[in-house]
């Protein structure tokens, strides 16, 4: 008998399900299903090689109590665990070190590989066909391939070993499928999911397959004229913030300038919320509580563009191949055009003439920007948690992405009738 080497990898994979893992298997190596029986511990035969593939998840455990069971549940949880806890701690570029914690955060299950060489002397072609044969199956199983400790492959290449050097200008994991049953659940929020998706990771930006979907609930939707008087309080508020904030001004001055601006022109003061109207009136308010409000700018950027009112300034950037994200807000790198916003309101002489000069958007295209704020703003939560809050661009697409949130949230009644201080904006 001839000597035999082994070689033995691991693949994390976010598939959780025995038949996921199978079908993976059966298209990575083009073979038929019938070919295999159905198992989670799988062998394959080579001309060269003898492949075991042992499928281990929480889906194979029959009794939760028997000790296999526990010794598989705590050996995916001290690999997967110490995966993620090794590699955060690698001086790595973060835009690559993010998203690689993301994949490996999605893996719920792993697949030890053991290759059983039936002859020493294989040439260095053989090798590489063994070793590209694994990092298909890691790409059919949307996991990371990790070869020897400290390194994680992907089928384009190295991902990230542990002096931090990766292959990848920027990395994303990929995107996992919606669960089948949700579309007959759900087929509005399923579809406004597919496209928040394909949204984020065209802007490098990974985000959650399965955040809570969005139902329809138009019946709560905001009037023409709600969104209107909305604006005109955010607005006002916002005003007198960056009066008071930027400009020095005291209340006095702040109040004569806004109501010159505002006030000669709209009963503003009988669209604002309690909470926006305790802190209209308070002339001893705090600095932070004027930079809470500076920061309605962004909500009232999307009344505006709910309104249709930035339409032509968001056509104008837009090139032709984003043409499948129009009616899309721009991605929230950047604060709102303040100076814009002021304008689009400050023109109108009265609500009757605003009203008129708006057109509200419709439900489907505000659900759509409703839910892709919702992931973005998730996305930026779960950077924060996990230590990626130090980038002044980071802080900036939270600070937007959480307003947008809440005032799509708003419009589209998706709290059903909550009023515009109790918006739930949990991720």
């Amino acid at each position: 008998m001839s000597d035999k080497s082994t070689l033995r990898y691991k693949i994390f994979t976010p598939y959780y399900y025995t038949e996921d893992f199978f079908n993976s298997v059966c298209e990575a190596f083009e073979m038929d299903e019938d070919d295999l029986d159905f198992n989670s511990s799988l062998n394959l035969h080579t001309r060269i090689s003898d492949l075991n593939l042992n499928f281990l998840s929480e889906d194979i455990i029959e009794d939760d109590e028997d000790e296999i069971a526990l010794e598989i549940k705590e050996y995916l949880k001290n690999q997967l665990n110490g995966a993620w806890s090794y590699f955060r701690a690698i001086d790595a570029d973060d835009t690559i070190l993010i998203n690689v914690l993301h994949h490996l955060k999605m893996c719920r299950s792993i697949v030890n590989v053991n290759i059983n060489l039936k002859k020493q002397d294989i040439s260095e072609k053989e090798k590489k066909d063994i070793f590209n044969e694994i990092t298909l199956l890691t790409k059919h199983l949307k996991g990371l391939l990790c070869p020897t400790v400290g390194v994680l492959i992907s089928d384009d290449g190295l991902v990230l070993d542990q002096d931090g050097n990766s292959d990848f200008e920027v990395y994303m994991p990929p995107k996992m499928p919606i669960n089948e049953e949700f579309k007959s659940q759900n087929e509005f929020g399923v579809n406004l999911r597919n496209k928040t998706l394909d949204y984020c990771f065209y802007n490098e930006t990974y985000v959650m397959t399965y955040l809570p979907l969005l139902e329809n609930k138009e019946e709560y939707m905001q009037s023409h004229e709600n969104v209107c008087k909305r604006a005109i309080a955010l607005l006002t508020v916002a005003l007198l913030a960056e009066c008071r904030l930027g400009e020095k001004m005291s209340y006095t001055e702040a109040m004569d300038f806004v109501s010159d601006k505002i006030l000669s022109n709209f009963d503003a003061t009988s669209y604002m919320s309690d909470e926006e109207l305790s802190y209209f009136r308070n002339e001893n308010s705090t600095e932070q509580d004027s930079i809470q409000y500076s920061w309605q700018y962004e909500n009232l950027a999307v009344m505006l563009f709910a309104l249709s009112l930035f339409d032509d300034e968001i056509n104008d950037i837009e090139d032709d191949e984003d043409i499948e994200f129009k009616d899309i807000m721009p991605y929230p790198s950047s604060i709102a055009p303040v100076a814009l916003c002021v304008r689009k309101i400050h023109t109108c002489k009265s609500l009757d003439e605003f009203i008129k000069r708006t057109k509200l958007k419709d439900y489907k295209t505000l659900m759509q920007n409703a839910d892709i704020a919702y992931e973005l703003h998730w996305a930026c939560v779960d950077a924060r948690i996990i230590g990626f809050n130090s980038d002044d661009v980071i802080s900036t697409i939270e600070g937007v992405a959480q307003e947008r949130h809440k005032s799509f949230f708003w419009i589209c009644g998706i709290d059903g009738e909550k009023n515009w201080d109790n918006v739930e904006l949990s991720t």
